[in-house]
């Protein structure tokens, strides 16, 4: 009797051990919860990663910059989240310094080439190599042809994935294809030179399944491009990236940040909903970096489902009810691109999305 109480207290030992064991590599994961680790970019990172989840949704952006409020936007959408049969929409949107705005789409089916990397969709074709990307857009609405030549390579934060706390199998997968590069775009019959960004993602669950705000801002001028993005959770944790590049090719690009949060402003017409007013982030890593955000101020709201009919927003709110909000103020930079460190100030609107209460 005195061996199986000694074989029963031994066999409760081994199992709590198990438990403990299994409760500290939990927490230990939940920790590391960001972009971690690090992948090589390859030639197959720009073509599509197609997943068998409904979720799935796959994107290539790009905005050029050719002066003061005159940008030209793509994007090329692959979801399974449409009742279309055709699960592509590739999409120009030019903006003119006189406040006009010229938008043209087209519902298509995606088909890819390789050795370059081509993505043809209906009347859109995004074409390699990455350092000498090249856009057009054959529509009779807004006829777009862009020549790239990239500044900085390629960069993907860490593996480039988050993942869902609750199931490490989904996820959202990132990539700046192309932090800064110099174009030539026609645009009609115009030919204008500009700067360049485009990236790449993909996911395989809604959104609201990663993060619970979504940070994000592109700032692009005739001399810098400002990118950066942060992904905040309802406990607190965030994770993120930055990447600055120059005319010159100068440039700063990671994931060793780290993002604070300060002085939050509340949406008084929806409860639990908020956004922060100041924003802090600084290198972790061995190069110097900050970027600092103070007191800015909100300029505008946006329900990201005010698009849908009534059922289908019904339908979407029951699984997120996103809401975009934006804030304008000065962004001040300090890096060290060479011997010494250097400052950078801008006037600049930053993109906070709250995906769920």
């Amino acid at each position: 009797m005195k061996k199986m109480n000694k074989h029963f207290q031994i066999n409760i030992l081994i199992l709590i051990l198990i438990v403990a064991f299994l409760t500290i590599s939990a927490t230990a994961i939940a920790g590391k919860w960001g972009f971690n680790g690090s992948r090589p970019i390859t030639e197959a990172d720009h073509l599509p990663h197609k997943q068998k989840p409904m979720y799935y949704m796959e994107q290539w952006s790009g905005t050029t910059y050719f002066g003061k409020d005159h940008v030209l936007h793509f994007n090329l959408v692959y979801s399974k989240l449409t009742t279309k049969s055709k699960k592509g929409l590739f999409r120009v949107e030019y903006k003119t310094p006189d406040g006009k705005k010229i938008e043209d789409s087209e519902r298509c089916e995606l088909k890819i080439k390789r050795n370059p990397f081509t993505l043809v969709c209906g009347k859109g074709v995004i074409q390699g190599p990455i350092e000498n990307l090249k856009v057009v857009w054959k529509g009779e609405k807004l006829p777009v042809a862009i020549k790239m030549k990239a500044l900085a390579k390629p960069f993907r934060p860490g593996n480039g994935r988050l993942v869902s706390l609750d199931d490490s199998g989904d996820f959202y997968d990132f990539m700046l294809s192309i932090p800064r590069a110099r174009s030539i775009a026609k645009v009609g019959d115009k030919v204008l030179k500009g700067n360049t960004m485009v990236d790449h993602s993909y996911t395989n669950i809604g959104l609201h399944k990663i993060s619970r705000h979504f940070v994000r801002n592109t700032y692009i001028d005739d001399k810098v491009s400002i990118i950066f993005a942060a992904n905040w959770l309802k406990d607190g944790r965030s994770t993120g990236w930055v990447s600055i590049v120059d005319n010159k090719g100068r440039s700063f690009s990671s994931e060793k940040v780290e993002f604070k949060f300060e002085d939050i402003w509340q949406d008084k017409d929806k409860d639990g909903y908020f956004a922060p007013r100041s924003m802090f982030v600084k290198s972790t890593g061995k190069t110097p970096f900050s970027m600092t955000m103070k007191n800015m101020e909100f300029t505008r709201k946006k329900d990201m489902l005010g698009h849908l009919n009534k059922l289908e927003s019904f339908v979407v709110r029951r699984f997120s009810d996103p809401i975009r909000y934006n804030f304008s103020g000065k962004v001040e930079i300090d890096w060290q691109p060479e011997d010494k460190l250097e400052r950078i100030e801008r006037d600049i609107t930053v993109s906070f999305k709250q995906l769920n209460e």
